[in-house]
C-alpha cells in the first residue's frame, strides 16, 4: 500500500473507530436498562443485568410487574394518551 493511500485512509478509520466506540457507550447502558425493565425487583437489587447475558437459560424470571406498575398508577396511561391525541 503506498504512502498516499494510507494517509487517506487513516482519518476514515479513526472516524469509523470513533463512532462505533460511540455507539457501544450507548447501546450498552440502554440495553442494561431494558434487560433490568423485565426483571423482578428482588433480582434487581441482588445482580447486576448482565448476570442475564451470562446464562440467558436460566433467566426465567421474566415480568411484566414492572410495566404493568408503571401504567396503571402514576397517570402514565393518561400520558401517552394525551400525546398519542396530540401527535
Amino acid at each position: 500500500m503506498s504512502r498516499a493511500k494510507l494517509r487517506r485512509m487513516l482519518p476514515r478509520v479513526i472516524v469509523n473507530g470513533a463512532v462505533i466506540l460511540a455507539m457501544a457507550l450507548w447501546i450498552v447502558p440502554t440495553l442494561g436498562l431494558f434487560i433490568t425493565s423485565f426483571r423482578p425487583a428482588s433480582e434487581v437489587t441482588s445482580s447486576g443485568w448482565w448476570t442475564v447475558l451470562s446464562s440467558p437459560l436460566k433467566f426465567t424470571q421474566f415480568t411484566i410487574e414492572n410495566y404493568r406498575s408503571v401504567l396503571s398508577t402514576g397517570g402514565m396511561t393518561t400520558a401517552f394518551r394525551n400525546s398519542f391525541i396530540i401527535t
